[in-house]
């Protein structure tokens, strides 16, 4: 560093401005940057702040760049064309700045005006902002203004339109450019990933295999993208991981996190361990969402135990700096192994350290409430969770309304119940029986009454029925007419469908919220599906 600065202060006694720029591109640090504009600030003008805020943002730095964009226009400096494209770009993250500075150069004088790079830098922004039709304007304001559009700006769009599902808009402007330019890697790798993002793997391959035709060499970036795509494909995800090596490619953070994304998919627990393995023997550091990634791929197959280990360690390497998805995956995996408990102790972990779960996260902690016949604590939790002004699903009122049978709290059961339909969700038929139960015991007839014809009229079974007396024999008698009803359905759908019917037919009533035969339904299944599932996790182990 001595050496370089004394080099830099002679050659400056000619050229100051000039040389000055080429230290600051030269160097090293972020650190080592800013001494040289310390040291130099007398220098300092328009094009050395260009270039120290261009190299500012080479090295991950872009508030620093703006900062200092900030101080010079605050301190009177006028200001270059080139410092307003190193400011758009540097404000990548933030679209509504890049957008007002583009402003300011529109409302600039002729020597101002924004050209390729100021466009091209806004539209990357409102990339990351989500904002493909801002990014189409832009894009058609560039052509009318007489610019022609070169490939990075092309990139940029086709990015904005894949992020937000705009697939055949993508398409049409790729196409475009293989008219007006030579399509390279770094185009053929931003399509794949528009791909990825639009669900469209099967495109996704078909980019490959003509980039190929091309004769351009993938890169990482292009594997990095084409595991994303094909992650739901997992003989080609192996094919793709197995394949870069022989190209003498080096692997990167995101190409393993892009195959454990596939593991958890596909349930590979195996394949996932000895893809973390691989990533610990070249040394590359995990970060969250590897550690996410592999304990939900381990939690699908109830290697609870493996997770917990896997996550002990990562709270010790992160020093704590664990995220919200990585305890909710954690929880999962605890509560289908068995370690209610545990569960119940990350929670409150979670919240302590990080807040409020996500509503994932709770309705798997009240299921393991549920499990560990702790039933005050469900309530409990459900009851949190909607002061945080979250929204169960169907599964989660259910586990609730029998963790409140359960433990006795018949009121409570009422008034979830009520919160179910209230939010238009179709309870179960168990459901709707524990809930009839609640009523009699809590002495509301009425209440029963009401909940039993909502059953009958949603579903229509049978006609009403008048009750005149109110009594405890009348809430038993209730409850009877309520189990024949339904018994006799159950029984006419049995008769007249097949097993696999039976399976077909509860699926569709998931989807047309007909919750009466759902249960009957799935009990036909459960037994044969939970053999199928404990063979294959026998057969997994012993490989």
């Amino acid at each position: 560093w001595s050496a370089r600065s004394a080099m830099c202060v002679r050659a400056m006694a000619v050229h100051p401005s000039k040389e000055l720029v080429k230290a600051v591109q030269r160097s090293k640090s972020a650190k080592e940057c800013s001494q040289l504009l310390r040291r130099h600030r007398e220098h300092i003008n328009p094009y050395v702040l260009s270039a120290a805020m261009a190299k500012f943002r080479r090295l991950g730095k872009p508030h620093v760049a703006l900062a200092l964009f900030t101080r010079a226009r605050e301190r009177g400096m006028e200001q270059s064309l080139s410092s307003y494209n190193a400011a758009i770009a540097a404000s990548e993250k933030d679209a509504d700045r890049a957008l007002a500075l583009l402003q300011e150069l529109r409302q600039s004088g002729p020597e101002m005006r924004p050209d390729v790079i100021s466009y091209s830098a806004a539209i990357f922004a409102c990339e990351q902002d989500h904002r493909w039709e801002t990014a189409l304007e832009l894009f058609q304001e560039l052509r009318d203004r007489g610019h022609e559009p070169n490939l990075i700006t092309y990139l940029g769009v086709i990015a904005a339109c894949g992020r937000c599902g705009q697939w055949d808009k993508a398409v049409e402007l790729f196409e475009e450019v293989k008219r007006t330019h030579q399509p390279n890697i770094i185009s053929y790798s931003a399509m794949i990933a528009a791909a990825e993002r639009c669900g469209q793997w099967q495109r996704a391959l078909q980019l490959f295999d003509e980039l190929k035709a091309r004769r351009l060499e993938p890169n990482i970036k292009t594997y990095n993208a084409l595991l994303q795509a094909c992650r739901s494909q997992w003989d080609t995800c192996v094919r793709l991981f197995e394949e870069w090596p022989r190209r003498g490619l080096k692997p990167t953070l995101a190409t393993y996190n892009a195959m454990l994304a596939a593991c958890d998919e596909h349930a590979r627990w195996q394949h996932a361990l000895l893809v973390f393995d691989d990533m610990q023997t070249r040394r590359i550091p995990p970060n969250i969402q590897t550690f996410t990634r592999l304990i939900a791929a381990l939690k699908k197959c109830g290697r609870w135990d493996e997770a917990l280990t896997i996550f002990k360690k990562f709270t010790l390497v992160s020093r704590g700096a664990l995220s919200k998805d990585a305890y909710g995956a954690m929880i999962t995996a605890c509560g289908r192994g068995g370690q209610y408990e545990k569960a119940l102790e990350l929670f409150e972990e979670l919240r302590a350290t990080l807040g409020e779960p996500d509503l994932p996260t709770y309705a798997a902690t009240i299921r393991a409430a549920l499990r560990a016949k702790k039933f005050r604590k469900a309530v409990h939790l459900f009851a949190q969770l909607r002061r945080q002004g979250l929204d169960p699903d169907l599964t989660t009122y259910s586990h609730v309304i029998k963790a409140c049978d359960r433990g006795g709290y018949w009121k409570n059961a009422i008034h979830v119940f009520d919160d179910a339909r209230r939010l238009d969700l179709t309870p179960s038929a168990s459901t709707y029986r524990t809930v009839l139960r609640a009523c009699v015991e809590a002495d509301q007839f009425d209440k029963a009454l009401d909940v039993f014809n909502d059953f009958r009229d949603l579903h229509q079974l049978g006609t009403s029925f008048d009750f005149p007396l109110r009594g405890r024999e009348q809430h038993a008698a209730l409850l009877d007419l309520f189990d024949n009803l339904l018994t006799s359905s159950v029984e006419e759908q049995r008769a007249s469908c097949s097993p696999g019917e039976l399976l077909h037919k509860s699926s569709a009533f998931v989807h047309q919220k007909d919750a009466v035969l759902e249960d009957s339904c799935c009990d036909s299944c459960e037994q044969q599906q939970q053999q199928q599932r404990e063979r294959i996790l026998q057969t997994a182990r012993a490989r």
